[in-house]
């Protein structure tokens, strides 16, 4: 998979990457944000925030309970289980709790809308996470959450493929291990074949 600490954006959807920061290595459940300095670091590796802007307050102990209540989403994403209106209501209460206004920005030859938050040193930095299911549930489709197929894998993601077949958190990870193991089996059938 990958070393410990690195994290993976492997997701397409940016509450799906957070989730992700809790991987599984051989089997192993390993917490990718186990301090505010590995939460720090994923909220800038994944543009959240740019390093000048990470906040002053302590965020872990919310950061962790909201990837918590994602994650609890996520698999119920998959058992085909639409979110609740608790589950909703959560959402909305953690969607109104971030204030601040809408500006235009310049970015190369076009013009973007980008939220501008009155309190981005606060724990307003996990607002775009949960802005990302939010997403998800008003302009995507819940039942494209899948988790990889991989025996020791635990990661969730969002199946923007083609016909939205996609089995793997990663081709050049899970899906290829998965391969090699099937190939391994069956050119040993064969040969043991042969033997007999």
């Amino acid at each position: 998979m990958s070393e410990v600490g690195t994290f993976l954006f492997l997701g397409n959807a940016l509450w799906l990457d957070f989730v992700n920061t809790e991987i599984a290595v051989d089997g192993e459940p390993v917490d990718l944000v186990r301090s505010e300095a590995d939460l720090r670091a994923w909220l800038v590796q994944s543009g959240v925030l740019g390093a000048r802007e990470l906040p002053e307050v302590t965020l872990l102990p919310r950061a962790l309970e909201l990837r918590t209540f994602l994650r609890t989403l996520a698999d119920q994403f998959m058992q085909g289980t639409p979110i609740s209106a608790e589950a909703a209501a959560t959402l909305n209460s953690l969607l109104s709790s971030r204030r601040g206004t809408v500006q235009l920005f310049r970015r190369d030859d076009r013009w973007e809308l980008l939220f501008y938050s009155e309190n981005v040193r606060g724990a307003d930095a996990l607002f775009p996470v949960v802005q990302s299911i939010a997403d998800l549930l008003s302009a995507g489709d819940w039942r494209l959450v899948r988790r990889c197929e991989g025996p020791k894998c635990i990661l969730f993601f969002y199946d923007t493929s083609k016909n939205h077949k996609r089995r793997w958190c990663s081709m050049e990870g899970c899906g290829n291990r998965v391969k090699a193991a099937n190939h391994y089996k069956r050119v040993h059938v064969k040969e043991s074949e042969r033997e007999k």
